[in-house]
């Protein structure tokens, strides 16, 4: 599952049982 919000600069994807965000705004 792959997820990306634009308003908020935010990614998220699933891979399996783990779950990993990028947070774009602290990541940048």
């Amino acid at each position: 599952a792959l997820c990306f919000s634009p308003n908020r600069y935010w990614l998220c994807a699933a891979t399996g049982p783990s779950i990993k965000i990028w947070d774009l705004e602290t990541k940048n």
